[in-house]
């Protein structure tokens, strides 16, 4: 299994903790190859990949930095008479993976516009804080939101948004500037982890808990500090433990030649609040960072 980040990303330890518990029962030996932070993109996972296939596996379970640039890299695996079943981002050649687990993208933007549009009533200035443009999930939840927005909440006004590429400093900037020439700024939506969790320390020192109206991507356990301190409304995490299950059913077929159909599973994501994250199902898809 070829995993991102494991010591640097929430989600990717939460989704190693769960696959390494929940393999043995399925008959599967996994063993992981990791990609460094630094290395995410299409030349630090052909790496990753080429010593994945030294191994000699049966299967390969990767992630995938780019939905089109590593289908060569991809194929070469389904050559060697390996399965291949990807998870997290996607590739678009449904052709070439035996199978694909992934979190629906757009829809988790649909969740936010929805959750924002009930807090605030449907109106108000809306800020959307995303990684960078180019990067195909975190875009997709900026464009569920947006989309959403437009068609749905006129009320609702859109500043630009912003892309912060995961430097805290950027993020703190963003926020502040954001701020000074919006005061009545209503709402934002973090697409992503790492946004969250550089920008609320400038809105915690900006504004009381709940005067703007915040929901975040993830679920890591500082963005669930700052949910019940009040300062986030609502977090919409990755279900990992419905990836997981997904993932290991997916490749116990492909190892079975069965085949798997849709080749793409589409998630949706957790919804969490104040009032349900205690419960137990809810708890299950906060993020891990020990196993």
């Amino acid at each position: 299994m070829v995993i991102p980040s494991r010591d640097v990303n929430a989600f990717f330890f939460t989704l190693s903790c769960d696959i390494q518990a929940k393999a043995p029962d399925a008959g599967l030996d996994v063993q992981m190859v990791d990609v460094k932070n630094e290395d995410y993109g299409v030349e630090g996972f052909t790496t990753a990949l080429e010593q994945a296939q030294a191994k000699s596996p049966e299967a390969i379970l990767t992630d995938v930095p780019d939905p089109t640039a590593m289908d060569a890299t991809l194929q070469e695996i389904r050559d060697n008479d390996m399965k291949l079943v990807t998870y997290n981002a996607v590739i678009d050649d449904e052709s070439i993976p035996n199978g694909q687990v992934t979190t629906d993208t757009y829809e988790t933007g649909v969740l936010a516009a929805e959750k924002m549009a009930e807090l605030t009533g449907g109106s108000g200035k809306m800020l959307v804080i995303d990684f960078g443009a180019g990067n195909l999930t975190t875009n997709t939840r900026a464009q569920g939101f947006i989309e959403t927005v437009e068609e749905e909440y006129p009320d609702m006004e859109l500043l630009p948004t912003q892309f912060d590429n995961a430097d805290p400093s950027k993020t703190a900037q963003i926020i502040n500037a954001t701020l000074a020439a919006n005061p009545d700024l209503a709402g934002i939506w973090f697409t992503y982890n790492g946004g969250a969790i550089n920008g609320l320390p400038s809105v915690k020192d900006a504004t009381e808990p709940g005067q703007i109206k915040i929901i975040s991507s993830d679920a890591d356990p500082a963005l669930v500090e700052f949910l019940e301190e009040g300062y986030i409304q609502a977090l919409l995490p990755q279900n990992a433990p419905a990836i997981v299950d997904a993932l290991i059913e997916r490749t116990v077929s492909a190892l079975d030649d069965e085949e798997i159909d849709p080749v793409t599973l589409r998630i949706p994501p957790v919804v969490v609040t104040q009032d349900n994250v205690d419960d137990p199902e809810v708890a299950a898809a906060l993020y891990k960072t020990s196993c």
